[in-house]
């Protein structure tokens, strides 16, 4: 749409994520779809009218706010439009861990090396899938016990610990290796896509024969968690999942079930008769 050419200039030239880009350019395009007119004739109401129908549709209130937030970058920053767009409250869920057992479980079910090894890193590194896939030998010092995560989330760099355990495996793995290609995860045309490591890791689960669902970000909040459980600083953590604020990693206490574990039930405590 070529009204929406100033959106993806400018999002390119602040340095948005190329995923990040597309998704608010897919939602000011779809917007307008829906309503019919031209982004400088769009009011007020007709963003409301619109939000109205995707709520009515049953959207998430997750997606809700990434709505608002890409409607209200189009118009309220880039066009000057004085919108008054409230965003929706976001569920303060609990972060989805899994146990250790579960986790090794999962690893010992993978026979092939380059995917039992993808499912380590994201474990013991605490990586986003999008950051593991694109790893590359370069960015790993070995000896150091150290990798460089390039161009994160908000196209942050950052370093990251890396398990012994790994670094055992992966040193078998790249010595059993013939190719030049510079990424640890390679394929024949790069490296393999998060699609691919989200259904390796599905399979994965599937073969030890786990009833909850499992996923790429379980084994991210799972690395925080068994973390701070562990009494490993808050901060420390923080540095390592790459966030901006303390908050977001403060989420990852509301999971621990240590605490939760030592506390002992007041019905514990009744005169019960045997």
């Amino acid at each position: 749409m070529e009204q929406l050419k100033i959106l993806e200039t400018d999002l390119y030239l602040v340095g948005y994520s190329k995923s990040t880009r597309k998704i608010y350019l897919d939602i000011n395009k779809k917007f307008l779809e829906f309503i019919g007119k031209s982004a400088r004739c769009v009011r007020q109401k007709d963003v409301e009218s619109y939000l109205l129908y995707r709520i009515e549709k049953g959207i998430s209130k997750r997606t809700l706010h990434l709505m608002v937030t890409a409607l209200k970058y189009y118009y309220c920053i880039l066009l000057k439009r004085r919108f008054q767009l409230k965003y929706p409250k976001t569920p303060n869920s609990i972060p989805y861990v899994l146990s250790q057992q579960e986790i090794f479980q999962i690893i010992d079910s993978i026979d092939n090396p380059k995917h039992r090894l993808l499912i380590e890193l994201l474990y013991g590194s605490g990586l986003r899938v999008g950051e593991a896939v694109k790893i590359k030998i370069e960015h790993m010092n070995l000896d150091q016990k150290i990798l460089l995560i390039k161009e994160g989330k908000g196209n942050k760099d950052r370093i990251v610990m890396i398990a012994d355990q790994f670094i055992l495996n992966v040193q078998k793995y790249l010595e059993s290796r013939s190719d030049e290609n510079p990424y640890v995860f390679n394929t024949k045309n790069g490296h393999i896509t998060i699609r691919t490591a989200q259904l390796v890791l599905k399979n994965a689960a599937k073969k030890t024969g786990l009833s909850k669902r499992v996923f790429c970000h379980a084994l991210r909040s799972s690395f925080a968690t068994h973390l701070i459980e562990k009494e490993t600083s808050i901060h420390h953590v923080q540095k390592l999942l790459g966030h901006n604020h303390i908050r977001t990693t403060l989420g990852y206490i509301k999971s621990r079930r240590d605490i939760t574990l030592k506390i002992k039930s007041p019905l514990d405590y009744l005169p019960y008769r045997k």
